[in-house]
């Protein structure tokens, strides 16, 4: 159940609903990259380029930092006068953050089990590095297989000592780095000393901070912070909050091409991820749909759906935070959208149920179907195909033997069954 508001509009709206929003499990909102260039306009008209080229060069400058990021990326690829201005404004925008799981940086930041692309990884200036639950993370003697155990301090410093040296040569132009932590923490809780670790062994030239979710005590909601070190971060210092309910623009990178054998095997559980981030989306859109049915221009107040509950909604974002709080929009006319959304509601469930069954479900059963009609000797030759694109198809590559790699590990876990 989502526990957080920040996906939640509550007016005033002059955008209709994001039929195209994905959360995480607790209801923080990433956005597809792209979706986050992805202009009103299908294209600019040639008119209108050719008028900007005749300005000059000052003036383009300045218009240019007037831009927004679809207007940008176009310029990026239509203008090539310019480009590299338009790129420079593109990738430093201040309040858009690159998402990067920490896990994969830990294990090195190898191509194979990164769905994201690898090519624009250069450009990008600011990350947020996420861990699931630092503690355990740091302590795992195999991030991307391995069971978690206790590891001593100088252990860790060398994983995180690993973790910047990876980060810099995959992200060389970086500049700001916000390592976060996706696992809820009391609201008396400042972040936990190994995140403390982390930023104080940043390397020089990057500015680093870092955020948690924390429960809020009143509202029962999470909320995430933003906190850096007081003073020199390289050195001991204490922690101070900067923002108390930070929010931003969480970028999901680019997808990688799923090529061959392997490419296909992982772009099932890619799919099957961009599902769940929309499924868990549902709940945060039937909320702010009630929100704009009654307070959309409009003020028609309206009482909560739970039978024992009396509460009543004058306006806007009440219901919303009620509804977080109690999951009393689970209950009665609470899970079913107003009159006006309810056909675009069923369109967008049919629309996901159509992606589980051809993308994911439909997906897999086809690759379980061919392996399982291919003769013992047949289905050797696919998994040596299989292990071959591991070793020498750099967009999958591990960094280890493909045998040992998690990709291959799972694959053949999954076929076994089927296997003659």
């Amino acid at each position: 159940m989502a526990e957080m508001l920040s996906a939640i509009h509550t007016g005033p709206w002059n955008k209709p609903l994001d039929w195209s929003l994905n959360v995480t499990q607790d209801g923080e909102p990433r956005v597809l990259f792209s979706r986050s260039v992805q202009s009103g306009l299908a294209s600019f008209p040639h008119a209108i380029f050719s008028l900007f080229g005749k300005l000059p060069t000052e003036l383009q400058l300045d218009v240019l930092r007037f831009c927004d990021r679809p207007t940008l990326f176009q310029l990026m690829h239509v203008s090539s006068t310019m480009r590299i201005e338009a790129r420079k404004l593109f990738w430093s925008d201040p309040d858009v953050w690159y998402h990067v799981d920490a896990p994969w940086l830990l294990a090195g930041g190898f191509p194979g089990p990164a769905y994201h692309a690898m090519n624009i990884l250069p450009y990008v200036e600011q990350i947020e590095v996420e861990f699931d639950h630092m503690t355990s993370v740091l302590h795992d003697s195999e991030p991307s297989i391995g069971e978690a155990q206790s590891a001593s301090s100088w252990v860790i410093e060398k994983r995180i000592c690993d973790l910047w040296r990876t980060l810099r040569r995959r992200f060389p132009r970086v500049t700001h780095v916000v390592v976060s932590e996706s696992h809820p923490r009391g609201a008396e809780h400042t972040p936990p000393c190994e995140l403390k670790m982390v930023v104080q062994m940043c390397p020089l030239g990057v500015t680093v901070s870092a955020s948690i979710l924390q429960r809020d005590d009143v509202s029962c909601l999470l909320e995430r912070n933003l906190w850096r070190l007081a003073g020199d971060a390289s050195v001991a210092g204490e922690w101070e909050m900067v923002y108390p309910d930070w929010r931003r623009q969480s970028i999901i990178l680019p997808p990688k091409e799923f090529r061959g054998l392997v490419g296909a095997y992982q772009h099932i559980d890619y799919q099957f991820q961009r599902f769940c981030s929309r499924k868990w989306a549902i709940p945060l859109l039937l909320i702010e749909a009630r929100e704009r049915h009654h307070f959309d221009e409009r003020c028609e107040p309206f009482r909560c759906f739970e039978p024992t509950c009396v509460i009543g909604f004058e306006r806007a974002g009440k219901w919303a935070l009620h509804a977080m709080r109690t999951r009393h929009d689970e209950k009665g006319q609470g899970t079913i959208p107003p009159e006006e959304f309810r056909h675009r509601f069923e369109q967008h469930e049919a629309e996901l149920r159509r992606m589980r069954k051809r993308d994911i479900e439909g997906a897999l059963e086809k690759m379980l179907r061919d392996w399982s009609e291919k003769t013992s000797e047949e289905q050797l030759g696919a998994e040596q195909a299989f292990l071959h694109q591991l070793d020498h198809d750099p967009l999958y590559a591990h960094g280890r033997p493909a045998q040992e790699s998690l990709t291959w590990l799972t694959y053949i876990r999954e076929m076994e069954p089927k296997r003659n």
